[in-house]
C-alpha cells in the first residue's frame, strides 16, 4: 500500500514539474514578446517626446529671430527708444522669447533625455549670449540716432544673430534623435528643419538691411554681397523644401503654396526693391520701421509652413505610439489569456486524472488503517476513474456497517451501565451508584484534605402531594428539587436520589459551618420556589436536612456517615421539618 501511495505521489510531482517547466516556457516566450513591445511602445513614446523638444527648440529661434525685427527697427529710429512706441513691441517679442526658452527648459527637465543635460547647459549659454546682445541693443537704442555708427549698428546686428549657431545645433541634436526613434519621419523633420532654417535666413536678410536702412545711406560692397549670400542660401532651402515637397505626400501642401506665394514670391520681390532703392548714392529714406512692418508679416507664412509639417510629423508619432500602445495591450492580453488557458489545461488533468488517483489511494490506505471519516472524492465525469472510486464507496460501505453495529453494540452497553446507576426520573446518580462512589471517596479522603459532609434531605409531607396532585405531581416535585441540587451545589459534589423522595450528596467542604451553609441555601430556595405541580395552581414545598460530618470520626465510613446523616434527618423531621440538624457527638 505504501509503495503504491509513494507512486502516486511520484506521478503527481512529475506532473507537476512538467507543468511548470512548459509554463516556465510559455513565460518567457511571452516575456520576451511583450519586451518588444514595450520596447517599442517606449521607442514610440521617446519619439513623440523628442518631437515635442524638437518643436520647441525651433520655437524658441523662431521667437528669437521675430524679437530682431522690433530691435531693428528701433536701431533705425529717428529718436531715441524712450521716446518711440515700437519699445513696447520690443519687450512683447523679449517676453515671448523668454517664455519659450523657459517652456523648453521645462520640458528638458521633465523628460530626462540622453541628451536632455548637455541641452540644458546649452540654453544656459544661449540665456547668458541673448542678455548679451540685448543689452548692445538697449545701450545703442538709447542714443540719438547720429551718435549710432555703422560700425555699432553692425556689432549690435552680428550680436543678435550670434546666439544662434548654438540653438540650431541642438535643433539638430533633437531632429536626430526623432529620426532615431522614428525613422519614417525623416522627411517631415528634414522639412521642419529647412522651413526654421528657411525663417531664420529670412529674419538674417531683414537684419542685413538695418545697417544701411538706419543711416540712410548707400549699401557697401560688403553689405551687398552680406545680402547676396543670404539670398542664395534662402533659394538653396527653397528648393530643397519643394524637392523634399515634392517627393513625399504633399505634406501641408496648402500652406507650402501659401509660403511660396507670400515670402518666396512677394517678401522676396520686396526685398530685391528695397536693395535696389538702397544701392543708389544716398541711399534711401525708407526707414527700418516701415521695412520691417512690411517684410516680417511675409515670414509668418513659413512659420505657418513649418508649424504644419509638425503637427503632421506629431500626428504621425502619436498614431505610431497608439499603435504601439495597442500591440502591447494585445499582447499582454494574448500573454494573460495563453497563461490562463494553459492553467486551465494542466488544471483539468490534475483535477480529472493526477487528483483522483490522489484521492483514491488515500481513501483506499484510509479504510485499511481503519479510518472511516475520509470522504471518498465524487467525480463528474463517467469513466474508469469513476469506477474506481464505485467500488472504494462500496469497500468504505461495507466497513462502515461492520463499524456501526460494533459501535451500536457498545452503545447499548454504555446505555446499560448508565441506567444501572441513574435514576430514571431525575438524571441524578441512583443509591447504587451513589454508594459506590461516595465509598471510593471516603475511602480516599486525607487528613490533609478538606472535610467530607454528608447531606440527607427529604421533602416533607410527599405523601400529602401525592394524595393531592397525583404522581405527576409528585414525580414534578421531584424533578425540580433535583434541578435546584444542580444549580444551588457545585459540579464537583456527589448528588443523588437514593430513596423515593430522598436525596444525598456527598461534599467537600471547608468546615461544618460551610456544609450546614450549603444546606441551609438549598432549604430556602426550595420554600421560596413556586412549583406548578398541576391543576394550574403554585404551591410552597419544602424539605428537611441532616448533616453529618466525617471529621466527628475517627474513621469515617460511608455506612456511618449516612446513618449519622438519615438519624439527623429523622431529628429534623421530628422537630416540625423545613430545618437542618447537623450530627454533633456528644
Amino acid at each position: 500500500m505504501m509503495r503504491g501511495l509513494v507512486r502516486v505521489t511520484s506521478v503527481n510531482r512529475l506532473f507537476s514539474l512538467i507543468a511548470a517547466t512548459l509554463f516556465v516556457v510559455v513565460a518567457a516566450l511571452a516575456g520576451w514578446l511583450l519586451a518588444l513591445d514595450v520596447r517599442a511602445y517606449l521607442a514610440a513614446d521617446e519619439a513623440l517626446h523628442a518631437m515635442q523638444r524638437f518643436r520647441s527648440s525651433l520655437l524658441l529661434a523662431e521667437k528669437i529671430s521675430a524679437e530682431r525685427g522690433p530691435a531693428n527697427s528701433l536701431l533705425g529710429a529717428e529718436l531715441p527708444a524712450t521716446k518711440l512706441p515700437d519699445l513696447g513691441a520690443l519687450s512683447a517679442a523679449r517676453a515671448q522669447s523668454d517664455m519659450q526658452l523657459q517652456q523648453l527648459q521645462a520640458l528638458l527637465l521633465k523628460q530626462h533625455c540622453k541628451d536632455c543635460e548637455r541641452h540644458l547647459g546649452l540654453l544656459q549659454h544661449l540665456r547668458t549670449d541673448l542678455t548679451i546682445g540685448r543689452l548692445q541693443v538697449d545701450s545703442l537704442i538709447h542714443l540719438p540716432r547720429e551718435q549710432r555708427t555703422p560700425e555699432a549698428l553692425a556689432a549690435c546686428v552680428d550680436g543678435m544673430v550670434g546666439v544662434m549657431p548654438e540653438l540650431l545645433s541642438m535643433i539638430g541634436d533633437q531632429g536626430t534623435a526623432v529620426i532615431a526613434s522614428a525613422p519614417d519621419t525623416l522627411d517631415q523633420v528634414i522639412l521642419a528643419r529647412l522651413a526654421a532654417e528657411l525663417r531664420e535666413y529670412a529674419g538674417l536678410m531683414g537684419s542685413r538691411f538695418t545697417v544701411a536702412l538706419a543711416t540712410h545711406r548707400q549699401f557697401t560692397v560688403d553689405e551687398l554681397l552680406a545680402i547676396a549670400r543670404t539670398r542664395g542660401r534662402i533659394d538653396q532651402l527653397d528648393a530643397l523644401i519643394v524637392s523634399r515637397e515634392n517627393q513625399t505626400t504633399k505634406i501641408a501642401q496648402s500652406a507650402f503654396l501659401r509660403m511660396t506665394r507670400e515670402y518666396m514670391g512677394d517678401g522676396l520681390t520686396y526685398i530685391a526693391r528695397v536693395r535696389v532703392a538702397a544701392s543708389a548714392p544716398g541711399g534711401t529714406a525708407l526707414t527700418m520701421l516701415d521695412f520691417a512692418r512690411v517684410y516680417v508679416p511675409l515670414m509668418t507664412s513659413i512659420t505657418e509652413f513649418r508649424d504644419a509639417v509638425l503637427d503632421h510629423a506629431e500626428g504621425v508619432l502619436r498614431v505610431h505610439r497608439q499603435m504601439a500602445l495597442l500591440k502591447l495591450l494585445g499582447t499582454s492580453l494574448g500573454a494573460i489569456l495563453l497563461a490562463l488557458i494553459l492553467l486551465a489545461m494542466i488544471g483539468v488533468l490534475r483535477r480529472r486524472v493526477v487528483q483522483p488517483l490522489m484521492g483514491a489511494t488515500q481513501a483506499i490506505s484510509a479504510i485499511a488503517r481503519g479510518d472511516l471519516h475520509t470522504v471518498v472524492p465524487e467525480v463528474r465525469y463517467r469513466d474508469e476513474i469513476a469506477e474506481m472510486f464505485d467500488a472504494i464507496r462500496k469497500l468504505k460501505a461495507s466497513e462502515l456497517e461492520k463499524v456501526r453495529l460494533e459501535h451500536q453494540r457498545d452503545a447499548l452497553i454504555v446505555e446499560l451501565e448508565v441506567m444501572a446507576e441513574t435514576d430514571f426520573l431525575t438524571g441524578l446518580a441512583n443509591r447504587r451508584a451513589f454508594e459506590r462512589r461516595a465509598a471510593l471517596l471516603c475511602s480516599a479522603h486525607r487528613d490533609e484534605e478538606p472535610a467530607i459532609a454528608l447531606i440527607m434531605l427529604d421533602i416533607d409531607h410527599f405523601k400529602r402531594i401525592n394524595d393531592t396532585y397525583g404522581h405527576a405531581g409528585g414525580d414534578r416535585a421531584l424533578m425540580i428539587l433535583a434541578d435546584l441540587c444542580r444549580i444551588v451545589w457545585r459540579d464537583t459534589d456527589l448528588i443523588a436520589r437514593v430513596g423515593g423522595e430522598e436525596f444525598a450528596t456527598l461534599l467537600r467542604v471547608k468546615n461544618g459551618a460551610q456544609a450546614i451553609e450549603m444546606a441551609q441555601h438549598l432549604r430556602r430556595q426550595l420554600a421560596e420556589t413556586d412549583l406548578c405541580l398541576g391543576r394550574g395552581e403554585s404551591v410552597s414545598v419544602t424539605a428537611s436536612f441532616g448533616i453529618a460530618l466525617a471529621m466527628q470520626y475517627q474513621t469515617p465510613s460511608l455506612a456511618a456517615l449516612m446513618q449519622a446523616a438519615d438519624h439527623m434527618l429523622y431529628r429534623a423531621k421530628a422537630a416540625g421539618r423545613n430545618c437542618v440538624m447537623v450530627d454533633r457527638p456528644g
